[in-house]
Parts: C-alpha cells; sequence; structure tokens
C-alpha cells in the first residue's frame, strides 16, 4: 500500500469529500482502489486534484488505474465483434433451413396419405363367410386365460399405484461459463475471502457455499444445479448466491454485503 493513499485514508473519505468537492462516492472508490464506478479521464482529474490538495505522489494507483482500463477495453474489443458475427451466422443459417424443412414436411404428410388410401380394405364379392365350428373345452379354456391376464393387469396396475414415484436427485453445482475472456472476482461469504482471475473457461465454485461475484462484462452464462440462466449485457454485472440461488443485484447491493466495500 503507497503512503500516499494511507495518508488520504487517515484524512477520511468524508473530510476529503469536504474539502475538494469530490463526490463521496468517488473518494471512497478511490480509497478502495475501486476503479469501476469512474470513467478513466475522470479518475485522473480526480487523482490531480487530491495530489494538488494533499501536495502527495499518487503515481501507484494512477499505473493501477491505467492497467485497469486498458483490459477493460481490450475484453471490449475481444468480444463485441466476434460475438454478434456469430448471432448473425445463426440467424443467416436458420432462415435458409427453414424452408427445406417445409418441403420435407409436405412430402411426408403426401407420403402418408398415398399409404392410408392404398391400404384401405377392399370387399371381395366372391368370397363366401363359412362358419366356424369352435369346441366347448378349448371355449372355456380360452375364458379362463382372458379372466387371469385381466386379473393380472389389475394387480399389477394396483402395486405401480401404491409405490408412491420417485424424483430423481438433483446434484448441487455451480458453474460460471464464460462466452469470451471475462474478468471474475468472487468473494466467500462465510469468511470473507476474496479472490480473483481472468478466465475463458468453464470456473466451478462450491454450491453449498454463498457468494459475491462481480464480472467485467455480461456475456456469461450460469449454470445453478442443472439451471442455465444465460446474460448478455456489455457492462459490468454482479450476483448475489446465497442459499442455492441465484439473484443479479446492483453496486449498491453489492456494496451492503460486502460491508461498505466496491470490492
Amino acid at each position: 500500500m503507497s503512503e500516499s493513499l494511507e495518508k488520504l485514508r487517515q484524512v477520511g473519505a468524508q473530510k476529503i469529500h469536504e474539502q475538494t468537492h469530490i463526490a463521496l462516492k468517488f473518494v471512497e472508490a478511490i480509497l478502495d482502489e475501486n476503479f469501476e464506478e469512474m470513467q478513466k479521464v475522470q479518475l485522473m482529474g480526480f487523482l490531480r486534484i487530491l495530489e494538488r490538495e494533499y501536495q502527495i505522489d499518487l503515481e501507484d494507483i494512477r499505473h493501477k488505474a491505467l492497467e485497469y482500463f486498458k483490459e477493460q477495453e481490450q475484453q471490449q474489443e475481444n468480444l463485441e465483434e466476434p460475438y454478434y458475427k456469430k448471432e448473425l451466422l445463426r440467424e443467416n443459417q436458420r432462415k435458409k433451413l427453414f424452408p427445406f424443412l417445409a418441403l420435407i414436411v409436405v412430402l411426408a404428410i403426401g407420403f402418408y396419405l398415398y399409404i392410408t388410401s392404398q391400404q384401405s380394405p377392399q370387399a371381395d364379392t366372391n368370397d363366401t363367410l363359412t362358419p366356424l365350428k369352435i369346441d366347448t373345452n378349448i371355449s372355456k379354456e380360452i375364458d379362463l386365460a382372458q379372466e387371469q391376464n385381466e386379473t393380472s393387469k389389475e394387480d399389477s396396475s394396483l402395486k405401480k399405484e401404491e409405490t408412491p414415484p420417485q424424483e430423481p436427485a438433483v446434484e448441487k453445482s455451480f458453474r460460471i461459463i464464460p462466452k469470451t475472456k471475462v474478468w471474475v472476482g468472487y468473494i466467500d461469504l462465510s469468511n470473507d475471502k476474496k479472490r480473483q482471475t481472468i478466465t475463458k473457461d468453464v470456473l466451478e465454485l462450491n454450491a453449498s457455499k454463498d457468494y459475491l461475484l462481480t464480472f467485467g462484462h455480461g456475456y456469461i452464462d450460469v449454470e445453478v444445479n442443472g439451471k442455465l440462466f444465460e446474460f448478455k449485457k456489455a457492462k459490468q454485472i454482479k450476483f448475489l448466491y446465497q442459499n442455492g440461488e441465484l439473484k443479479e443485484i446492483d453496486a449498491k447491493e453489492f456494496k451492503r454485503y460486502n460491508k461498505g466495500k466496491m470490492w
């Protein structure tokens, strides 16, 4: 931690706000080294004001901020154009495939009607009916066999009704599935431990824990207990995962759950 930043923290966010007229939320964000609430030009201006007002050097913070904004710009360039090109390609493929599928359906219906008309029974006027004689004993055996079969079916039906259906067990799971390279920050709410990474691979978390999560962009999918949630947002996105349920939250809620900190 730089001495200059520590000096500002000793002054306090409220007093800095009163002396410099920088919005309180921006002062708090700078003290927390959280740059996501500000634009690059805006943040650089605030840092110059603080350096001039308190006669300090904030070059370390300026360097971290420039690296952060550079990474955000690269992510934006890498994801937006390819993603929309893929969507356009898929839409064109669907449009080309639809007439072909419609033709297949029409031909299938026509073939079915033709086969049905060919198989209709025709009465033969030259055939004569001859009555059949059935032995009485054979008839009784047939009747008995039919009764036993019906009884067996009823017993089987009763057994099926008595056995309650068992619902398949759902295995708990919590996975982050990026559609492209993304910065991920997540906080374990049981011990407030923070972790962050930049990845384009699937990130699997412990589904039995509670988390706060924040992403550099919103082109991601989240899978919770086999249920898939899809997101398509260019801006940053935040979530609360609690008691096995996922909820999208704003920066204010994130800060409340994170004990007043933006990260």
